[in-house]
């Protein structure tokens, strides 16, 4: 039994409650409904209580963070981001690598023939093929770094993938320009080489701002 004014703890047969003073009574000690001595429990908490009260509230304060973080960012679909680990960089990075090998080896003209009668014409062309070719096999290298990095939401993932586009865009555009230099031929004269590289700036443009968009409304990923 408690007492109905503090909720000590009685004993039974207790006429007074020797905390506050309350005379017990035949009357109270009977009408005392268990919720109500459940209820004074609960108000006048003893020492068991307490703890339980203080665990409830701070899986309410945890429960209550969890549903402010999930109004905050709301989850996103991340289709593109598995495309992007799981295929599209393991592809180019090995793409850039073979590549990068056929320009340093001269496969890019066909046999060793052709290629040696390509650097007799013009020697040029033989050192630049083999910057480029080097160049290319380190960017081979580094996408496959950059598919790491946003596979382990580095915060320096969604960097290194614009980065990425920057520099293939950068070389592209260095090798033709430098080619046609050192060849005193404009590599750009007929109409399909012109297609292929505007559309190919076009694409590397639109890649760099669509993933700079998708990757900034995911930046709370990205924090490691």
């Amino acid at each position: 039994m408690r007492c109905p004014n503090c909720g000590q703890r009685l004993a039974d047969e207790a006429r007074k409650c020797p905390v506050c003073g309350t005379v017990i009574d035949e009357i109270v000690r009977i009408n005392i409904p268990e919720k109500q001595a459940e209820e004074t429990k609960i108000s006048y908490a003893g020492e068991d209580v307490s703890g339980q009260s203080s665990e409830t509230e701070e899986h309410h304060s945890f429960e209550t963070e969890n549903i402010k973080a999930k109004q905050c960012f709301p989850a996103m679909p991340m289709k593109w981001y598995k495309f992007l680990i799981y295929f599209s960089l393991i592809l180019t990075g090995l793409s850039n690598m073979y590549t990068g090998v056929q320009a340093v080896m001269g496969m890019q003209y066909g046999t060793k023939e052709q290629s040696a009668q390509v650097y007799a014409v013009y020697p040029g062309l033989h050192i630049l093929d083999i910057v480029y070719g080097v160049l290319l096999i380190i960017l081979g290298v580094f996408v496959f770094i950059v598919r790491q990095q946003l596979a382990g939401y580095r915060a320096k993932g969604p960097k290194y993938l614009l980065i990425m586009y920057i520099a293939s865009l950068v070389l592209e555009v260095f090798y033709i320009g430098a080619g046609s230099l050192l060849s005193g031929v404009n590599l750009l004269t007929s109409s399909e080489s012109s297609i292929m590289l505007i559309s190919s700036i076009l694409v590397s443009l639109f890649m760099i701002g669509a993933n700079k968009v998708y990757f900034d409304k995911r930046a709370h990923l990205f924090t490691r």
